[in-house]
């Protein structure tokens, strides 16, 4: 018998995932790749592959799962590697076309098939690998196959997809294979002026007819089968509703049930089916959005709305911004790859623990991460993607990444018994610890997705960059346009939180903005250390003492201890001169954009118009 590691992966991730103009987009494609690449495991695992990672327990079908596994392979001489590996392949992608006929049937769109079957089945980019175990050596072969796998991934052969027309709203690539008229929109008057192609090429859905698309919103195949995957049974709460999530939750739970009744009679109106959490926002109800949004219904309706509005109003605690998380391992190619075992021999073991540990982790958060806190799109353990209501942002990060240290890293050192009954424990060259890198951005409901993603991803890669990994970095994007952005170690949250907290009831706003009107202005990089002047030695004494005299005179009462004051101090102080941050993101100007972020998260919270 000779034995294979077996690699497979299925993209593109972006894709699948990170175009999107809607939460269920972002949702549908995240689940759409899990299924796609729980079906490839399913069917290597009939074909004799043993998987090692990611761990995927029986009836774990709702769980996420990353994009790629690996595996291994015993055969005898004479069987056709290729064959198995192109089998496994096939199946994926007629998977994926049975996916796309299931949408089309089950939104009785009347457009064939064939019409879409160019977008669908060129769309899956599916690379696998075999590589023999020599020696018995798993750890050498795992090295080297990965080598191997990386850089037939950079192969992408060029596939023509010869298209002519209007482009899909997410993904910008595509051909319009779906499209809902807007308003006044007739067939004949957009069929070959906005769209340039023939009837038969696009389904254009009349006004009402289809929900999940926009009005005058126009999506590829590919988009489509996206957005409908599996929407019916999990639809994905809107950026509204994660920004309204504490206040519906807090009202629901009120004894009097005035508000609740006075919620449901509002939903009844507009259509419980259709009612959308933008709809709780007074600068929504007017005719112009209804009608731009298709709430047919009430468009015409717009003065008994706001008066029903009006008296739910009353009981609303309106908040406009919401958080997205993004983080990802510190190191995960390295620390999967062995790097840091002493014994290369264990690798296999340790690949498969860590597997279980992680995907544990990603049950655990996926669960926590609900209402009202608010929703995760995806974890598959040590790569995580939720939205969170800004209440509890401080409180969702600090359990995250406490849960990850306890739940994994810790883990990974600790003796467990593995599934032959037999005690094992891994011993790692230095002071090994597993940890991840975050992205975090806060945005008001009406930013676009989009914008609202790419940030998130380029926070989480300035954490790793300019964090030194195990950090995270914060934007707060303002609806005015206006942004915060600024760099911490998982050791400053809690600072961040008090600072934050303090805020809120006894101090006021007042001694950031003098810190930053004295300072801000005379802060110079110094070219050799790349260091702040305020962060040597006589200039860091006098900012210092300079947050003690502003926390001091920023108390908003006379009942604010001495005590209260001097821990805001400290914490001040601590955030300033913390020396767990790398050089390149250690600076003045930083420290005062993370006072920004507390002051910005503490007015959001607050808000109450």
């Amino acid at each position: 018998m000779t034995q294979y590691i077996f690699h497979f992966s299925i993209g593109p991730v972006q894709g699948f995932i990170a175009q999107a103009r809607k939460t269920q987009d972002l949702y549908g494609g995240s689940r759409l790749l899990s299924d796609l690449c729980r079906k490839a495991i399913e069917t290597a695992e009939s074909k004799g592959v043993k998987i090692i990672f990611p761990y995927l327990p029986i009836g774990s079908q709702k769980s996420s799962i990353p994009n790629r596994f690996v595996g291994k392979l015993a055969i005898t001489e004479g069987v056709d590697l290729q064959k198995i590996g192109q089998g496994i392949e096939d199946i994926v992608r007629v998977y994926f076309v049975k996916k796309a006929k299931d949408v089309l049937q089950e939104q009785k769109i009347g457009l064939p098939y064939d019409a879409i079957k160019s977008q669908i089945e060129q769309h899956l980019d599916i690379h696998w690998l075999f590589y023999e175990i020599k020696n018995n050596n798993y750890a050498t072969a795992y090295a080297e196959s990965e080598k191997l796998f990386g850089a037939t991934k950079n192969f992408r052969p060029f596939k023509q997809l010869e298209e002519k027309g209007r482009k899909c709203s997410l993904d910008g690539e595509r051909n319009v294979k779906f499209y809902r008229l807007g308003e006044n929109e007739k067939k004949s008057d957009i069929l070959y002026s906005k769209l340039f192609c023939n009837e038969n090429d696009v389904e254009l859905l009349n006004h009402a007819a289809l929900s999940i698309l926009q009005p005058a919103e126009g999506l590829s195949a590919v988009s489509f089968v996206k957005r409908c995957h599996n929407n019916k049974e999990n639809g994905f709460d809107s950026t509204a509703k994660i920004a309204l999530m504490d206040t519906l939750h807090n009202l629901a739970t009120l004894k009097d049930m005035t508000p609740v009744n006075l919620l449901f009679e509002y939903k009844n109106f507009i259509g419980a089916n259709d009612f959308d959490e933008q709809l709780l926002y007074p600068e929504n109800l007017n005719s112009k959005y209804l009608k731009k949004n298709g709430f047919d219904k009430v468009k015409d309706k717009s003065a008994e709305l706001n008066q029903k509005y009006e008296k739910l109003s009353k009981y609303l605690k309106i908040q406009k911004y919401y958080a997205l998380i993004k983080f990802d391992g510190d190191r995960m190619g390295k620390i999967m790859g062995g790097e840091d075992l002493t014994d290369k021999s264990q690798l296999e073991a340790f690949q498969r623990r860590a597997s279980q540990l992680l995907h544990d982790y990603g049950q655990w958060a996926n669960a926590f991460l609900t209402n009202p806190k608010g929703r995760t799109v995806y974890t598959g353990g040590d790569d995580f993607l939720g939205f969170v209501n800004l209440n509890h942002l401080f409180e969702v990060l600090k359990e995250l990444r406490e849960k990850f240290d306890c739940a994994v890293s810790q883990k990974l050192k600790e003796k467990f018994r593995n599934a032959e009954g037999v005690d094992v424990q891994f011993e790692f060259e230095g002071d090994f610890n597993f940890t991840f890198s975050a992205g975090v951005v806060l945005a008001h409901y009406k930013t676009p997705l989009s914008i609202v993603l790419k940030k998130a991803t380029d926070m989480e890669h300035q954490a790793k960059e300019k964090g030194g990994r195990d950090a995270l970095a914060i934007a707060a994007l303002k609806h005015s346009g206006e942004s915060h952005e600024a760099i911490l170690k998982w050791t400053q949250l809690g600072d961040l939180k008090d600072i934050q907290s303090a805020l809120e009831t006894d101090f006021s706003t007042k001694f950031i903005d003098s810190l930053q009107r004295q300072f801000t202005p005379l802060s110079k990089d110094d070219e050799k250390t790349g260091n702040d002047i305020f962060l040597k030695d006589a200039g860091k004494a006098i900012v210092e003492s300079e947050i003690k005299r502003l926390v001091n005179r920023s108390a908003q009462s006379k009942s604010v201890s001495e005590q209260q004051k001097s821990q805001l101090a400290h914490k001040v102080i601590d955030l300033f001169a913390s020396k767990d941050i790398p050089s390149e993101a250690h600076s003045f100007d930083n420290f005062s954009q993370l006072l920004n972020i507390a002051e910005f998260t503490q007015k959001k919270i607050n808000r109450t118009t």
